[in-house]
């Protein structure tokens, strides 16, 4: 059987058991096996014959009948959808959890890393429009960040709206980027790719040894799950392996036109993997994100940077704030040499655990304790 793009579809080849591959584990033997889901619940399990190819169609009642129909006489086509060549499912269908790669047979470390700066983006409180360029220029003044990648670029973004939910939605905006990662072709170089926010303090050299543990088997599709937090995919630090974003790439389309974009990219990014059959390794140590903290955390606060296992830490937006979290994470400051944050003052990193004051303390210019990321109607004050 010859692997299609999109993972479980069977092809016209009459060698169809001998190139089955570890991935394709739903097909058996000379008659083919798939699962066909609707959401998280499985409607069927349909036995495909050789030199036959299937269309699966999305959870809408219609198209499940005529699924039903054409199951049965093996002859799925439609007006939309004939028997071309691509299986089209939403929801979790992913191949699971990859196990580690045996002995030798383990991915490298190579980096593409890149990151999507917006001149006029949406803020949080005490940092103005434009800071990603601030720290853009950060980072490559001190090769610190995506800049110590093994190949690193930085796309132009375009301002979104908010959603409901308190996040941006700008799964559309990402779409087209990932179009210019496809066109310049960088990432085939090299053995994983790294989609990065600019304001995540991020450590290429601890994601390399992060790799290296997990042995992720080498030419798998496989992307790393990275927070213990609701769906375990933050979109501060999304790392796939060169396989997987050749998958994604190839059936971007499919999943633009069959999942919704009302959403932030990481969730559609997430959604869209998992639907074309890519399979994932876990390590939550890879981010430490602040929006998924209780609240009562400071954007300023550093204190979370003294953690030497974590990869990225989000989100630091202002460039003296990014700064000291490096410091810290790389030991060339303690979180002790910085104010408390009930003592900061304006353009201060912080510490919540330090009992450091400024000597002119009565300046009145302290900010409060607890300046948790909030949007515009919920600033406390505005530097």
């Amino acid at each position: 059987m010859e692997m299609h793009s999109l993972g479980r579809q069977v092809h016209d080849n009459h060698d169809h058991h001998a190139k089955a591959t570890a991935y394709d584990h739903d097909h058996d033997s000379d008659r083919g096996r798939l699962r066909v889901r609707v959401g998280r619940r499985r409607l069927h399990e349909i036995q495909v014959l050789p030199k036959r190819r299937l269309q699966v169609f999305r959870a809408d009642p219609r198209r499940i009948r005529k699924l039903q129909r054409c199951v049965r006489q093996l002859n799925c086509v439609g007006p939309r959808e004939k028997v071309a060549g691509h299986v089209v499912v939403q929801g979790n269908h992913g191949t699971g959890a990859l196990p580690p790669a045996e002995e030798g047979n383990a991915a490298g470390t190579s980096l593409f890393c890149f990151t999507v700066a917006t001149s006029q983006g949406v803020t949080g409180p005490g940092v103005k429009p434009g800071y990603e360029q601030h720290l853009l220029n950060l980072f490559k003044s001190r090769k610190v960040g995506l800049c110590a990648c093994d190949a690193w670029t930085t796309y132009e973004g375009a301002r979104v709206s908010m959603g409901s939910w308190q996040a941006v939605v700008n799964a559309d905006m990402f779409i087209k980027v990932w179009k210019q990662v496809e066109k310049e072709q960088t990432y085939k170089a090299h053995d994983w790719t790294v989609k990065v926010d600019s304001d995540a303090v991020f450590l290429p050299d601890r994601l390399k040894q992060h790799i290296q543990a997990l042995r992720p088997p080498k030419d798998a599709p496989v992307y790393l799950r990275n927070i213990d937090f609701k769906w375990k995919f933050q979109g501060a630090l999304e790392v796939l392996s060169k396989m997987a974003v050749e998958v994604y790439l190839q059936n971007a389309d499919i999943c633009r036109h069959h999942l919704s974009h009302n959403r932030g990219e990481d969730s559609y990014m997430k959604a869209c993997l998992e639907a074309i059959w890519v399979g994932h390794m876990e390590d939550f140590t890879l981010l430490n994100d602040k929006a998924t903290h209780p609240k009562g955390w400071n954007i300023f606060d550093v204190d979370d940077c003294t953690n030497p296992s974590v990869v990225a830490l989000h989100p630091y937006r202002a460039a003296n704030s990014w700064w000291a979290c490096y410091e810290v994470a790389t030991g060339l400051k303690k979180t002790s040499d910085f104010v408390g944050c009930g003592h900061r003052w304006p353009g201060d990193a912080c510490s919540m655990t330090s009992k450091r004051v400024h000597e002119d303390a009565s300046s009145g210019l302290a900010e409060p304790r607890s300046l948790t990321l909030a949007w515009p109607s919920q600033l406390r004050r505005k530097l």
